[in-house]
């Protein structure tokens, strides 16, 4: 399994490479990778919260984001245990990485995540909701994570304003107004 998962990070590193062919390749290899999406979903988050490389965590979070869009269902088809262990794999490189190229990366498989989850108007995923609160309204929070979790609310509010953010909107409004008086008080 190791094995597989260091040739997956290469082809994924390929995948941005400036050789056409090797690029093809990739491209050819992720396709055929696609046949098993949880598979593929595990391998991208794997190589995204753990990889040593950034360039390739990078890659990961941009192709994860991709398979976590509303229409897609390689999500849905992993087992309840694989799909907590996503949310909390994100949730957890998200609060711990200090690299902001991956944060934002990260964020916005967090937030399409979040759209897919919770677009029914049930809450899918509440302890999200509850980092990301929690993080905006503390003075111990780092203005960076500050910022990530404003981009996630700004990223999601268009999809759930009406489903779920509208019950929410005036500790959304104090939050926000929390971050923004951090450090300037």
């Amino acid at each position: 399994m190791a094995n597989q998962q260091a040739e997956f990070e290469q082809m994924l590193i390929a995948l941005t490479g400036n050789d056409n062919a090797l690029r093809k390749q990739a491209e050819d290899a992720y396709n055929q990778a696609l046949n098993d999406p949880v598979w593929v979903v595990q391998a991208l988050v794997e190589v995204g919260c753990n990889s040593a490389n950034s360039a390739a965590s990078n890659v990961a979070f941009v192709m994860l984001r991709k398979l976590l869009v509303r229409k897609n269902d390689a999500f849905d088809r992993c087992d309840e245990n694989v799909q907590n262990h996503v949310k909390q794999s994100l949730i957890n490189f998200f609060g711990s990485t200090e690299t902001k190229l991956l944060r934002r990366a990260c964020a916005s498989c967090i937030s399409n995540l979040a759209v897919k989850l919770s677009s029914d108007g049930k809450n899918a995923w509440p302890e999200l909701w509850e980092l990301l609160m929690n993080a905006m309204q503390s003075n111990d929070t780092a203005p960076e994570l500050r910022a990530s979790c404003c981009l996630i609310f700004g990223q999601v509010a268009s999809f759930l304003a009406g489903a779920y953010l509208r019950p929410h909107l005036g500790t959304i409004l104090g939050a926000l107004s929390s971050c923004l008086m951090i450090g300037h008080g």
